[in-house]
């Protein structure tokens, strides 16, 4: 059985370090890259995903808190972090919550979710308190 969490781990880790080919490696040919910013497909898609691991000004980190496999899926909880390229001082962080599907042991679908409720329902987490002002009569 394959190990997806390490998949997942590999992919991070490689995107952290702004690989683009080893990222390429990772991927189907016909992987699906779901961002804010929309869909791309493709491994070009991949290389480009790869390339926003540093910027001019700063380098961005994903620190993962958690990751939960849910059949050929694997939840991720983590954190995206901006670092000041001169001084290394965290500039921004903030949840970064995704959802990857693994086929055949690369990624062939990476999907950022829109808030940390998301991730928890898909993990089959769903949080046992409402979130505020949900349930207010």
């Amino acid at each position: 059985m394959p190990d997806n969490s390490a998949l997942v781990r590999r992919f991070v880790d490689t995107y952290n370090r702004g690989d683009a080919e080893a990222i390429v490696a990772l991927v189907t040919p016909d992987v699906e890259l779901e961002t804010p910013g929309g869909l791309e497909r493709g491994p070009e898609a991949a290389r480009r995903l790869a390339g926003k691991s540093t910027q001019d000004h700063a380098l961005v980190h994903i620190e993962i808190e958690r990751l939960v496999e849910t059949g050929d899926q694997v939840v991720v909880f983590a954190e995206r972090q901006m670092r000041w390229r001169e001084t290394g001082e965290l500039a921004d962080a903030s949840p970064s919550d995704a959802v990857m599907t693994i086929r055949g042991g690369k990624v062939a679908r990476w999907q950022r979710l829109a808030d940390r409720r998301e991730a928890l329902r898909l993990a089959g987490l769903e949080p046992t308190e409402p979130a505020a002002g949900e349930g207010d009569a």
